[in-house]
């Protein structure tokens, strides 16, 4: 009987692929069909143009072959560089109804060691009332300090015991928590579309912008350089090249995927056919 010699890079190669393979039943956010996501980006102060743009990369995505690459410039007055990638796809939703929540972010660059990976901003009513409320979500904790990896995808689970929400314009002591307490500070609250599509964004009051208008959304940056509780604010996103992909939202254990991609079907399937085809084509004269 003849061995049959296994072609140990090309089995290598196509494990590696099925690996950044997007999961069945995920929707393809691209620019030729936002699927109900939009981005928009803030200038400020800072002389170099935000970045907001669908890229290929960096390094092996956890899902396709591209994600969504949202980069801010040096500013430290008001007002200062935003970029946001949000939707209203789930607006109306109560919290207590999400079952799952997580997505992945890659930082590139930081200036600052207080500088945050693209965070999730969450615009809810109050439970009992139309009133809004605004809570982040912050990947590498209060100082931009925790479980930081630069130039590696991270996977957040932002319903993780030991997550950092904050409920952000407030003047309360209670303004931090993990995501049982984001649900249980506002009983019934619902994700809600802000009132204003930049929610109320007039420069005079510098009140923290939701760029896109929606209620769920991936942001870097914030509404004023300086705030009484959290002091030099800017740093935290000044000068940030990050990426986004990967984003998943359970509502009542059924999970919606969202996967940014440069192209509707990722490069990475054609990419996969053609090694399976090699390694096919090996066995065959292998067999012979």
């Amino acid at each position: 009987m003849k061995r049959l010699a296994l072609p140990v890079v090309a089995v290598t190669a196509a494990a590696l692929l099925v690996g950044a393979l997007a999961p069945a039943g995920a929707v393809v956010v691209w620019p030729g069909d936002m699927q109900g996501w939009v981005f928009a980006t803030r200038q400020g102060t800072s002389s170099t143009l935000p970045t907001a743009q669908f890229v290929n990369g960096p390094a092996t995505t956890p899902a396709g072959s591209g994600s969504f690459q949202m980069r801010t410039g040096y500013s430290d007055t008001n007002p200062i560089s935003k970029v946001y990638l949000g939707t209203n796809n789930h607006t109306g939703v109560a919290l207590s109804r999400i079952t799952s929540f997580k997505y992945y972010t890659y930082v590139a660059n930081r200036d600052y060691t207080d500088g945050q990976p693209p965070m999730i901003e969450l615009i809810t009513d109050s439970g009992t009332s139309a009133q809004q409320r605004r809570f982040w979500f912050l990947p590498w904790g209060p100082n931009g300090t925790q479980n930081v990896q630069l130039n590696d995808w991270q996977e957040w689970d932002l319903m993780s015991a030991n997550g950092r929400w904050e409920l952000v314009g407030t003047s309360s002591t209670n303004y931090f928590g993990n995501w049982s307490w984001v649900v249980n500070r506002y009983p019934g609250a619902k994700l809600a579309t802000p009132y204003v599509g930049d929610y109320v964004d007039p420069l005079v009051n510098l009140q923290l912008a939701n760029q896109t208008g929606t209620s769920l959304s991936v942001k870097i940056g914030a509404g004023q350089a300086v705030d009484s509780r959290y002091g030099a604010w800017w740093r935290t996103s000044s000068s940030i090249n990050g990426f986004v992909d990967l984003l998943v939202i359970g509502i009542d254990g059924v999970e919606y995927v969202y996967d940014f991609e440069v192209v509707p079907e990722p490069a990475s399937l054609t990419a996969l056919a053609l090694g399976l085809g090699a390694f096919g084509g090996l066995l065959r004269r292998n067999r012979k």
